[in-house]
C-alpha cells in the first residue's frame, strides 16, 4: 500500500475522511487495542533516575506508533482509554487535565506522523511539540490547579527535565520505528519501510536549536510570574 503524503488545504477533507475511515478498519482497530494495552503495561515500569523527580518512561513510544498507524481521530479515544484505565490500581486520583494531556499528546503525534513521510525531523518535532505544549506548559497548568504552586516554577522545572530527556527519547523513537516500520509496511499498514536516516551534523544543528529555545523559555519565565495569578483566577 502506497504511503500518502497529504498536504494543502484541498486535501484536508481527504485527510479527515481517511482518518475517520480508520474506525471501520479492523486492522487499525486491532493495532490500536494492542498498543493501548501496551501503553498501560509500559506505564507501570517507569525507571527512576532521580527518585520522585526524574523518571524514564517508554509509554510515548507505543503512543506515537498508535497515532502514526491510526490517525488523529482514533487517537482521541485511545488517549482517553490509556489514561483512565492506566490509573486503575495505581492509587492516583482521576483528573480531567491529565486525560486531556493524554489525548493532546496522541493527536499531536498523529498530526506529525499519520500518512506522512517518517523522517528524523518529523519525529523530533512531534516529540518536541508534545514536550513543550503538553508536558511543560499544559502540565504546569494542572500542577498549579492541583498543588497551588507558582506556574513559572513548574514550567522551568518541567522544561529542564524534558530538555534533558528529549535527545534520548528521539533516539529511542528512531531506533524503534526503524525496527518495526519495515514489518508494518509488509503487513499492509500503509507506511513506508524505508529506514530513517540520521546524521551527526543534523543532530548537532537540532541540539543547538533546542539549547537556544530552552534559554529563551527560561528568560521569558523570569518575567512572567503574573501567569500564575491568571491561572489561579480562572480555575479557582
Amino acid at each position: 500500500m502506497k504511503t500518502n503524503d497529504i498536504t494543502g488545504e484541498s486535501s484536508l477533507r481527504a485527510y479527515l475522511r481517511a482518518a475517520a475511515g480508520e474506525f471501520s478498519n479492523t486492522r487499525s482497530l486491532a493495532a490500536a487495542a494492542l498498543l493501548c494495552a501496551m501503553c498501560i503495561i509500559i506505564e507501570k515500569f517507569d525507571i527512576p533516575i532521580i527518585y520522585g523527580v526524574l523518571n524514564i518512561s517508554f509509554t510515548y513510544v507505543a503512543v506515537s506508533l498508535c497515532s502514526l498507524l491510526t490517525g488523529p481521530l482514533v487517537a482521541i479515544p485511545c488517549g482517553i482509554i490509556t489514561d483512565l484505565v492506566g490509573i486503575v490500581g495505581t492509587g492516583y486520583t482521576c483528573f480531567f487535565g491529565y486525560t486531556l494531556s493524554a489525548v493532546a499528546g496522541a493527536v499531536i503525534y498523529a498530526l506529525f506522523l499519520y500518512r506522512k513521510p517518517i523522517t528524523f525531523e518529523r519525529i523530533l518535532l512531534s516529540r518536541l511539540t508534545v514536550d513543550v505544549l503538553v508536558n511543560v506548559f499544559l502540565g504546569s497548568v494542572w500542577r498549579v490547579v492541583m498543588a497551588k504552586g507558582p506556574y513559572m516554577f513548574y514550567v522551568t522545572v518541567a522544561g529542564i527535565k524534558n530538555l534533558l530527556m528529549l535527545p534520548f527519547e528521539v533516539l529511542i523513537m528512531v531506533l524503534f520505528l526503524n525496527a518495526v516500520l519495515p514489518a508494518l509496511s509488509r503487513m499492509g499498514f500503509g507506511v513506508s519501510g524505508k529506514k530513517i536516516e540520521v546524521s551527526a551534523a543534523k543532530i548537532a544543528v537540532w541540539l543547538i536549536i533546542l539549547v537556544i529555545f530552552a534559554a529563551a523559555a527560561v528568560l521569558y519565565g523570569l518575567h512572567a510570574s503574573e501567569v500564575n495569578a491568571a491561572i489561579k483566577g480562572f480555575f479557582l
